[in-house]
């Protein structure tokens, strides 16, 4: 089975060469990493470490409608991944990381055994609404050709109503053929994640994938404390 990760990147340059960096020293050696560019302006010295950062580096004309950019960047990346026979693609904001590859790479083999097209999490709940924390995608389900490209038309600025509307539209029983996840997330407060190291604010976090949401300098600073990627300290045992 072949996994990438998808990104877009809409001026977001920082976050995304942090992000980039860490998949490309972590996670490269069992997935790619498809970046999405349609922002304003990019140096050739950023150009170049995305380049080096990842698989693919796809530039597209400027979007200034940061929805519009989203949904542009994911059917791109989309057609891009199933030309590359891709078989599972996981979607990531520039400020999205999982931590915990064999909790990842778990979800990612159950995920493609479901035979489902696609994980969905309610945005709200109660609400038919996409939230993009969660969105990885099965490329050899008969609905991608269907649902992809997904609309653009902007009635309303928010790429989780514009990719929902679109799957609606195309079939609206398109949750049955989707594989259910939960996210831990306020939409209107932050959540603060601790550990022995430390603390830090996260938007949204799925136990089930590891991915994190969030624009915490302390998070992306201490990634490597974090995850299982290095060598731990651990507190003496208090109980002895």
């Amino acid at each position: 089975m072949k996994h990438a990760f998808i990104m877009n990147c809409h001026n977001d340059i920082e976050n995304a060469i942090q992000s980039t960096t860490l998949l490309k020293k972590y996670w490269s050696d069992k997935s790619e990493v498809y970046l999405y560019l349609d922002g304003l302006e990019y140096s050739e010295e950023v150009l170049e470490i995305f380049r080096e950062n990842c698989t693919e580096v796809i530039q597209a004309p400027y979007e200034k409608e940061k929805s519009i950019s989203i949904i542009n960047a994911l059917n791109e990346l989309i057609t891009y991944s199933k030309e590359k026979e891709i078989d599972v693609v996981s979607f990531l904001h520039a400020d999205m990381i999982p931590i915990f590859p064999e909790t990842f790479y778990g979800f990612v083999e159950r995920f493609h055994h479901s035979h489902k097209f696609m994980s969905y999490t309610p945005l709200i709940p109660g609400w038919l609404m996409i939230e993009f924390t969660n969105m990885h995608f099965w490329l050899d389900h008969p609905f991608i050709s269907e649902c992809f490209p997904a609309s653009q038309h902007n009635i309303f600025p928010c790429n989780e109503y514009l990719l929902t509307r679109s799957f609606c539209k195309t079939d609206p029983k398109w949750t049955g053929k989707c594989y259910p996840m939960f996210a831990i997330s306020l939409p209107i407060t932050l959540n603060e994640g601790r550990s022995y190291h430390g603390s830090f604010i996260f938007h949204n976090y799925t136990p089930e994938t590891s991915v994190v949401h969030t624009n915490d300098p302390w998070f992306w600073d201490n990634y490597e404390t974090l995850s299982v990627f290095e060598k731990r300290e651990y507190p003496r045992n208090l109980w002895k």
